[in-house]
């Protein structure tokens, strides 16, 4: 299926499988996470902001900053590439 464009967190504990969709999330000593940081650019999730995020000793934490999507939407124009591509930027999807 490719790639994801969805920021989310995986766990694992006990060899039970889950699913977080928060932004922060407390770290515990017998789980095991696989964070996806979302895009940074041509998200699918409706926020057109740019993803990353943070891991400290104690907690995750996925962050959102805005970033020029104007500027990737004029190359993406200027390469010749089809303009839905450059106008779904701003709605990200």
């Amino acid at each position: 299926h490719g790639h994801s464009h969805h920021p989310v967190i995986f766990i694992e504990r006990e060899k039970r499988h889950g699913v977080i969709f928060e932004d922060e999330v407390e770290i515990m000593e017998d789980v095991r996470y696989l964070v996806n940081v979302g895009s940074v650019g041509q998200p699918r999730d409706g926020d057109p902001r740019a993803c990353y995020c943070i891991l400290r000793e104690d907690r995750i934490e996925i962050r959102r900053v805005p970033y020029p999507i104007e500027i990737a939407q004029r190359k993406i124009l200027d390469a010749g590439l089809h303009p839905y591509l450059a106008e779904r930027l701003a709605a990200g999807k």
